[in-house]
C-alpha cells in the first residue's frame, strides 16, 4: 500500500487577510486576534510572487535578498517569505508566511527596518512580534490594511525549531516474497 498521506498537509503556513483583517492558518483560523510569534528574520527570502485563479502561487526568489532581480513579467509583484515560530495551544512550531501582497510586505518591510535597527544589541538572539492592529491604505482603486507590529522581547531560536520538519523514518524494506510465475516477464 502507499501511504499518501491523503487529507492531511505536511505543509505549516499562516497567512494575513487585509480585507477581514485576521490571521488564518493552515487548520483555521487564528485564535488570538493579536498573535505573538518569534520572527526568523535571518532567513527571510525576497523576490517575486504571481497568484491566479485556478494555478499554484509561482515565486521567484532573489539569491541575495539584497539585490533586485528582473521582474519575471508584469503580473509578479515583490513577495515575501518568512517562518514564524508560534508557541500555543493551538499553534505549535514553524509556520511559514509567503506573501505578495501590498499590505503585508509592506508590514514585513516595516518591522524589518526597525529588527535591523535593533539587532546589533541582540547578537545571535530573534525577535519575538506581536500583531497590534493594522493601518488602512486607500488607494484610487480599492483599499489594503497593513499589519503593525511591536518588539515584545528577543530571545534564542528554541531547541525544537524546524523539529516538526525533520526528514520522516524511512519506510520498511519490502519483504521477499515466493514468486511462482517467475516465467511471466511482466
Amino acid at each position: 500500500m502507499i501511504d499518501m498521506n491523503e487529507g492531511e498537509s505536511q505543509a505549516k503556513w499562516v497567512s494575513y487577510k487585509p480585507q477581514k483583517d485576521e490571521w488564518v492558518y493552515n487548520d483555521g483560523e487564528v485564535e488570538d486576534a493579536n498573535p505573538t510569534f518569534i520572527f526568523d528574520f535571518l532567513n527571510v527570502k525576497a523576490g517575486w510572487g504571481k497568484i491566479q485563479k485556478g494555478a499554484p502561487p509561482e515565486y521567484v526568489w532573489w539569491a541575495n535578498t539584497n539585490i533586485k532581480e528582473p521582474q519575471p513579467s508584469e503580473e509578479h509583484k515583490k513577495a515575501i517569505s518568512v517562518d514564524l515560530y508560534f508557541n500555543t495551544d493551538h499553534m505549535k512550531g514553524v509556520h511559514a508566511w509567503t506573501t505578495n501582497a501590498y499590505g503585508a510586505v509592506t508590514g514585513i518591510l516595516t518591522i524589518y527596518a526597525q529588527i535591523f535597527e535593533e539587532m546589533k544589541a541582540h547578537i545571535d538572539k530573534l525577535p519575538v512580534l506581536k500583531y497590534v492592529g493594522s493601518e488602512e491604505k486607500k488607494f484610487s482603486v480599492g483599499s489594503t490594511r497593513i499589519p503593525q507590529f511591536e518588539i515584545v522581547k528577543w530571545v534564542d531560536r528554541p531547541g525544537d525549531w524546524g523539529a516538526e520538519e525533520a526528514a520522516p523514518e524511512p519506510a520498511p524494506e519490502p519483504v521477499a516474497e515466493e514468486k511462482p510465475n517467475e516465467d511471466i516477464p511482466f
